[in-house]
């Protein structure tokens, strides 16, 4: 596969991303499929509703595995709304419903704000200047050696 293959593009910039960044990429991509899976159905084209529902679901399934309930005391929270959403993503491909995709743009479209606000304060956390000790006082920084 050469260097310049759209896989390996993607490869190595989301290996440069945050997980916090990597997490709302997902979430508007599955908002992106919502939206396409919505219009799709309402204009008959089965094939791409599916598709779109399809890797919907793929992202959800993602997000819910990769919840850690011993790192996260909401991670049971969080997985029962997953849940809901697969739920509804399916009802929404077997009936070619556009009611069920809006009911999980309801669910999708705060979560993206939210997890998008998260990440711009962690960004802008990490990108200020840190401030100065005391004069006299040493400031030890913890050693990050998990990359």
């Amino acid at each position: 596969m050469s260097a310049h293959s759209p896989v390996e593009r993607f490869r190595t910039a989301t290996e440069t991303l945050s997980p916090a960044r990597t997490l709302v990429l997902l979430y508007e991509r599955l908002q992106r499929d919502l939206v396409d899976a919505e219009d799709a159905i309402t204009s008959g084209d089965r094939y791409r509703a599916h598709q779109a529902l399809l890797h919907a679901q793929e992202i959800v399934a993602e997000l819910d595995v990769a919840l850690d309930a011993s790192q996260w005391s909401d991670a049971a929270r969080l997985s029962s709304i997953y849940r809901f959403l697969t739920s509804r993503l399916i009802a929404a491909n077997v009936g070619q419903d556009a009611a069920a995709v809006r009911d999980c743009r309801a669910v999708v479209d705060p979560l993206v704000d939210t997890w998008r606000e998260a990440w711009q304060q962690q960004s802008s956390a990490a990108a200020a200047p840190a401030a100065a000790p005391p004069a006299g006082e040493v400031r030890r920084v913890p050693l990050d050696v998990t990359g």
